[in-house]
């Protein structure tokens, strides 16, 4: 007699379900824990941490804060929401555009002298202008 696929999965240990788990993209990891009852009232955090950092790291923006963003948030999987979307959008706030810091270096064949010439420049929002410290 064969076993259904309830009583399968219902016969799995829990560190084996969660490993299978971690082979999974964020949009089969979702479905699971829609299908599965019982992956459901696992603990998947580190699962969902791993996506978060596997699949953002490469992105400047959250590789510097990458353990901000498990902090700031809820939990792994509430971090992995925000970022998902939030690396979709278009376009940033006024204060989101202040907060960012430009690094200018001239070559050498422009009058540039390596980190000594380094220079940074940032956006002010009153009134809207641009900075360069030191000119």
């Amino acid at each position: 007699s064969g076993m259904t696929q309830d009583q399968f999965a219902d016969a799995l240990p829990d560190d084996l379900l969660l490993l299978c788990g971690r082979y999974l993209g964020d949009r089969d990891l979702r479905t699971l824990e829609c299908v599965c009852r019982r992956f459901q009232q696992l603990d998947t955090e580190d699962i969902w941490k791993e996506l978060l950092f596997r699949d953002f790291l490469s992105y400047p923006r959250y590789r510097s804060d990458r353990r901000n963003y498990t902090t700031t948030h809820s939990s792994s999987k509430d971090a992995y929401k925000f970022v998902f979307l939030d690396v979709r959008r278009t376009s940033i706030t006024e204060e989101e555009l202040a907060q960012l810091r430009w690094y200018f270096n001239l070559t050498t064949e422009s009058g540039g002298t390596g980190l000594t010439s380094l220079t940074m420049g940032e956006f002010t929002t009153h009134p809207r202008l641009w900075h360069v410290p030191r000119y």
